[in-house]
């Protein structure tokens, strides 16, 4: 991990996360311009460290969407045990995704939806909802933390306590803890579809559905 100096402009163009057997995570870490990068070696990381993958996968999420509450799989699967009825977990992902695993009981929404005024509607997210916590997952965090920070901006004002969530580390951080998902049929699974080649790097080899 290293600082280094450059310049603001060309750093908005260089803001990205680059994934291959290596990979590393640039971001401006405050108004001088300056830029925290990180790097983690894939071909290093054995057994358990994968969580290891995760951690500036996570922190460049958290940069891109500052404004939107996280929860850690631990927090979210003490919930599922204790305040079900007030849950609402949405999988952010594509169909063919969903039908491979999701987090049981969980509402699927099209990452590239447009109308999130109706979805909030049709979720019944409106003022008087018995809902209190909306909580968004996708396959590593960053489609449900775009969605989080939409449905929150399209809550009306009188949604009262409802707060709306993304599931840190996703799906991916979710299997790799080994905690419970379903497939399509219902059945319990511990495969995650890892939507691409490069994303398949940051699950445990047993949890990666075939592509």
């Amino acid at each position: 991990e290293g600082r280094v100096r450059a310049d603001p402009a060309r750093v908005l163009m260089q803001r990205r996360l680059r994934l291959s057997s290596t990979f590393s995570v640039e971001y401006t870490h405050d108004n001088t311009g300056g830029v925290s990068h990180k790097h983690v070696d894939v071909r290093a990381v054995r057994g358990r460290g994968r969580s290891r993958l995760m951690e500036p996968v996570s922190e460049w999420i958290r940069w891109r969407f500052p404004a939107v509450r996280s929860l850690c799989p631990a927090a979210l699967e003490r919930r599922l045990r204790g305040e079900r009825e007030r849950l609402l977990l949405l999988d952010v992902r594509s169909a063919a995704e969903y039908e491979v695993s999701h987090l049981e009981g969980a509402v699927r929404i099209d990452p590239d939806t447009s109308d999130v005024g109706t979805v909030v509607k049709e979720l019944g997210l409106t003022g008087g909802s018995e809902v209190k916590e909306v909580v968004c997952y996708c396959t590593a965090g960053y489609h449900a933390s775009e969605m989080a920070e939409r449905l929150d901006k399209a809550l009306p004002p009188g949604r009262g306590s409802t707060r709306v969530y993304s599931l840190e580390g996703g799906l991916v951080s979710w299997a790799n803890d080994g905690k419970p998902m379903v497939d399509s049929g219902g059945q319990t699974t511990a495969l995650v579809h890892p939507y691409n080649k490069v994303w398949a790097q940051l699950l445990e080899p047993q949890y990666r559905a075939p592509l």
